[in-house]
């Protein structure tokens, strides 16, 4: 019933791209892939923006909204593993993220 109801809703071309998808796993999978041209302009741009004329309080919510788009396309993976992980790879991966975060801000901030 979803699936017809998204395939009634998507534009012609894009609903014969997914008029024989089953189920709605397999319809994320297909368009869940992330726009990699897109992740290149947002992390060109997180790596390049500065404070200008802004206020800090400007700056940062400018900042952390490419932030937060690129975890939308790029999120960090959930482990999988049926016994639980004990290797803390995913709070690793949690730490670099915020160490970038932090090292873009304070670089893009005025002397």
């Amino acid at each position: 019933m979803v699936i017809s109801w998204i395939t009634r809703s998507v534009s012609l071309q894009i609903a014969q791209s997914i008029v024989y998808i089953d189920n709605a796993e397999d319809l994320r999978d297909k368009f869940s892939k992330g726009d990699h041209f897109r992740m290149s302009d947002l992390l060109q741009e997180i790596h390049s923006i500065k404070q200008g004329e802004r206020t800090i309080s400007t700056y940062h919510t400018d900042l952390k909204i490419l932030w937060e788009e690129l975890e939308i396309l790029r999120p960090i993976p959930a482990c999988s593993c049926t016994v639980k992980c004990t290797c803390e790879l995913v709070k690793t991966l949690r730490n670099y993220k915020e160490t970038e975060y932090v090292i873009c801000f304070l670089k893009g901030l005025n002397d």
